[in-house]
């Protein structure tokens, strides 16, 4: 499971998610669809947690990857 709550981040001054949430479901397959810099790479890297949010929670199976980042990376295939 992967829920993002309420996330803001901003590249320099331009904003990329204001207050975006979602869930992901656990057993389910997603796709990412968009435009070239509509950011669906930069949603990854903050899952991962090479980017991080200004505002919001990630949270990879109920870990706040803020808290857990090494225990969530290790739980990600």
């Amino acid at each position: 499971m992967i829920k993002l709550e309420s996330i803001k981040f901003s590249y320099n001054q331009e904003i990329i998610f204001q207050d975006f949430s979602i869930n992901f479901k656990k057993g389910k397959f997603y796709t990412l669809l968009g435009k070239n810099g509509s950011g669906k790479s930069t949603l990854i890297k903050l899952i991962l947690g090479i980017e991080k949010v200004s505002q919001g929670n990630i949270y990879i199976d109920n870990l706040n990857i803020r808290e857990s980042l090494f225990q969530c990376r290790k739980n990600i295939g």
